[in-house]
């Protein structure tokens, strides 16, 4: 995590590999959610994504354990005009019964959790339960999670005999909260496998994709000398890598579509 909001935005906006990936998160939530959609962000950091989907009509409750990074998001919102849309609070990813409790079953039509904020949960265990209670019957969550095996780190980290950065995810690591002094949490890393088993008993998994062929966002100084490489990447599916990616996406509908309700049949993808 960065030092403070702002010096994590501008890091971010100008990395242009994480400008893919940022492009395929806005795709599989603006594929899933639409106008009038009540959300719950989970992790939303300063509201980038959140603000994209305000000024698309629907209403967004931004969550995040980082106060600094909650103060951030609400000063994007009003620099949009987007108050009414948007509404930010300090709340962390393992506190779901919070919400429950004070907004009731079933008060959100979908929810969504970017870039690696599962990772971070305490008890990772009760995010499905807890998310299961909040959104509708037959509602979407959809996130991205950082994969626990990426091609590009293994290969990176092997051809320049470094071992300890190859195999890196495959133990967990600690980090520290933004505005959060002396707060230290760990990073967990998961499989496609391990992320649909863990949603799978409250959630039908629709769509898993992990695009093997982009390289992790810290490679931007890399390929910004390969300027053609990543619009050719973003375009490939990466089969033949599949579960090699840095980042994990899911799409998954919530399970117990009341009979006669909208929404897909109860089928999944075969993973």
């Amino acid at each position: 995590m960065t030092a403070n909001a702002s010096g994590y935005d501008a890091a971010l906006s100008g990395n242009r590999v994480f400008s893919f990936y940022r492009r395929i998160s806005l795709s599989e939530l603006l594929g899933a959610f639409k106008p009038g959609d009540r959300l719950l962000e989970l992790g939303g950091g300063t509201g980038e994504e959140a603000v994209e989907l305000a000024r698309r009509g629907m209403s967004v409750l931004l969550t995040d354990v980082s106060a600094s990074q909650v103060r951030s998001a609400k000063e994007r919102a009003r620099r949009e005009g987007l108050e009414r849309s948007l509404e930010a609070r300090v709340l962390s990813i393992d506190d779901l019964e919070t919400l429950e409790n004070e907004l009731g079953k079933g008060a959100f039509d979908g929810a969504f959790s970017s870039f690696g904020a599962l990772n971070c949960a305490r008890d990772i265990e009760r995010v499905p339960p807890g998310l299961h209670a909040l959104i509708r019957p037959g509602g979407r969550f959809v996130c991205s999670a950082m994969n626990r095996s990426c091609a590009w780190e293994l290969m990176s980290g092997l051809a320049t005999l470094r071992p300890g950065r190859a195999f890196r995810r495959l133990r967990p690591a600690k980090a520290t909260i933004d505005g959060v002094p002396g707060a230290r949490f760990t990073v967990r890393y998961f499989t496609h496998g391990e992320m649909a088993d863990l949603f799978r008993p409250h959630f039908t998994i629709e769509r898993l994709s992990d695009h093997p062929l982009l390289p992790p966002p810290y490679m931007d100084g890399v390929f910004r000398h390969l300027p053609g490489y990543l619009d050719w990447a973003f375009g490939q599916n990466g089969r033949a890598l599949r579960g090699l990616g840095d980042h994990l996406f899911l799409t998954m509908r919530r399970r117990g579509l009341e009979r006669g309700g909208s929404g897909a049949p109860n089928l999944e993808i075969g993973l």
